[in-house]
């Protein structure tokens, strides 16, 4: 299959350090959730649901601010814009957090991000994302199965802008590596 869109910008969060395009921009020795809560004010976000959402949510919507700056996005159908992402734990980080505020009073604040595809629902609300939305949970995060459901989504029409990839929020190891796939 010949390539139908191409790689913009990415977004990788390795140990302590985020990257835009292979560069460092912020590093911090806090955990993910302090973490990402400083992205969001380096960023000067401002969106009030940030400070209510689950880690993963929160840096779906931070790595998707990274991807979409100087981007040219806003002609683009919003129905044609998708989401695809992946990982291995699904929500299990935020479901034991709520399993534990059940010994007193349950949560719902955090039962709503008991669900994987949360993310994809944030991000789609800030950024008018109305296209196809995907979230692979698989015992191993395989790029390709993305890579492959990306290159589909391109080939077939459905989407002219896709923002991908892994945002693994397990406690043993946290994983984020997100990209802006464009049409040619």
């Amino acid at each position: 299959m010949k390539a139908s869109y191409q790689i913009v910008s990415r977004v990788e969060l390795i140990q302590n350090q985020l990257y835009v395009n292979q560069k460092p921009v912020i590093e911090c020795d806090a955990d993910l959730d302090q973490f990402a809560k400083l992205c969001y004010q380096h960023l000067q976000m401002h969106y009030p649901k940030f400070y209510k959402m689950d880690t993963a949510c929160k840096w779906g919507l931070i790595g998707t601010e990274l991807l979409l700056q100087n981007q040219e996005v806003a002609s683009i159908d919003p129905f044609k814009k998708a989401l695809v992402f992946q990982n291995t734990s699904s929500s299990l980080t935020t479901d034991r957090n709520y399993q534990q505020s059940m010994a007193s009073i349950p949560s719902p604040a955090l039962f709503v991000y008991t669900l994987p595809n949360i993310v994809m629902g944030e991000i789609a609300i800030r950024n008018q994302f109305k296209g196809e939305n995907t979230f692979f949970v698989a015992a191993d995060t395989n790029c390709t199965t993305v890579e492959t459901y990306v290159e589909l989504l391109f080939a077939n029409e459905v989407a002219e802008l896709v923002v991908a990839g892994t945002i693994e929020i397990s406690e043993e190891k946290p994983f984020i590596q997100l990209f802006l796939a464009v049409k040619p």
